[in-house]
């Protein structure tokens, strides 16, 4: 284990000499940030155990991992028993992304194993290369004409807050909860006839949220892209920084229907995925509302997550903990558990409002396909949405899915 984890981490760490120019992070120039990448605690009395992880979890959390002060991929694993271990990674946000995770996991195994590595002729430079050569006139004139031409907001697209700071330690939390079955059915069925992703879905559903608690029809929050969608050889077994934030930008009209709103969001979606290499804050530039005006980012995690087995070896991965620097992440794990999860700041937000908003959350999902021909006001005035309600009336109670910390 200390052999594969070093190894990756030379080979990962050691190219991630970053230039940052006005295109961002986007050249490799040389070696060195890579140092004593594993440590190891061996025979924990069960007991102390938990206590000692839990203490290292939150110093990770706590001081994080400077871009001056490698190792930048780190590896800490705790021996449980002669037959169990618990492997926690650790790693700067610059050098990997949710995507090279099971990449680097699978690799991992490779090494643990036999001391094989995943074989790919992709080339960093390559992609950089690509990058330059795109015509960006083309994603800038995308851009611009994404904004509706009534589109108009005042003030930041966020959720009300309390301003209760209770952050002394760490300034974000999250919260996880297992999507039912049942629900990820009638997701997949209401999909399939809309001939539209069980991501589209999960988007409408935020935006029904953000909808109903600004109560304002125009409506902006951040998802993401893969970066992985190009024209690169083995660019999908590639290892490193590819994913890419863009602003949704949405007019909800009184009469809009939640099966309109679903259609509207895969056409605008679709059609950004190809330009959301654009650097951000030139996209909200072009829009003259700057690059903080959405305070709100949605996450469709639709990476590979297959880890190949043996009858030697069994890998559980347990839980992840990747914030981001706006206040609300939603991040949704599509696995054979669908899992959601709501990140926030401590600042802003409570952990009863963030538990009730995964909640409503939920119920938002619902309406996707028990009511997705109905007008969405009509709906949310008809049921007053207990759930969403009492996000601003501070709920004693949070009920219908039980959300736990992981």
């Amino acid at each position: 284990m200390l052999r594969a984890s070093s190894e990756i981490a030379e080979k990962e760490g050691s190219k991630i000499k970053v230039d940052i120019n006005k295109l961002g992070p986007i050249k490799v120039l040389g070696k060195g940030l890579v140092t004593h990448p594993f440590n190891l605690h061996a025979n924990l009395i069960t007991e102390k155990a938990k206590e000692k992880i839990d203490r290292y979890c939150h110093e990770v959390k706590l001081h994080g991992i400077s871009f001056n002060s490698p190792p930048l991929l780190r590896f800490c694993c705790f021996s449980l028993s002669a037959k169990s271990h618990l492997l926690i990674i650790t790693y700067h946000h610059i050098i990997l992304d949710g995507w090279s995770i099971s990449l680097l996991i699978q690799e991992f195994l490779l090494r643990y194993r036999n001391n094989q590595i995943i074989s790919t002729s992709f080339s960093y430079i390559d992609y950089i290369n690509y990058y330059e050569r795109l015509d960006h006139s083309l994603a800038k004139s995308y851009w611009k004409s994404t904004l509706p031409k009534d589109f108009s907001v005042e003030e930041p697209i966020q959720l009300p807050q309390l301003g209760m700071s209770n952050g002394k330690n760490y300034p974000y939390e999250q919260y996880v909860c297992t999507l039912p079955k049942s629900i990820v059915k009638n997701l997949s069925n209401i999909a399939a006839r809309l001939k539209v992703t069980l991501s589209t879905l999960f988007q409408a559903a935020w935006a029904i949220i953000l909808h109903f608690y600004i109560q304002h029809d125009d409506i902006v929050y951040g998802t993401t892209a893969s970066g992985r969608h190009i024209n690169l050889p083995d660019i999908e077994k590639a290892v490193g920084v590819f994913i890419n934030t863009f602003p949704v930008i949405l007019k909800i009209r009184s009469n809009t229907t939640i099966e309109e709103l679903i259609l509207l969001l895969h056409q605008q979606i679709t059609g950004s995925i190809p330009f959301s290499y654009y650097p951000l804050d030139k996209i909200m530039r072009k829009k003259d509302i700057g690059e903080g005006f959405f305070k709100t980012l949605l996450v469709y995690e639709n990476y590979p997550a297959e880890i190949k087995e043996n009858n030697q070896l069994s890998i559980e991965i347990s839980r992840s903990f990747d914030p981001t620097h706006y206040p609300i992440t939603i991040i949704i794990y599509p696995r054979k558990k669908f899992k959601l999860c709501i990140q926030y700041e401590k600042s802003m937000y409570t952990k009863l409002q963030m538990t009730t908003m995964l909640s409503s959350f939920i119920e938002a999902l619902k309406h996707t396909y028990t009511s997705n021909e109905k007008n969405i006001n009509t709906r949310l005035s008809r049921d007053a949405w207990t759930h969403g309600i009492q996000l601003l009336d501070e709920p004693k109670e949070i009920h219908h899915h039980r959300c736990l910390l992981p």
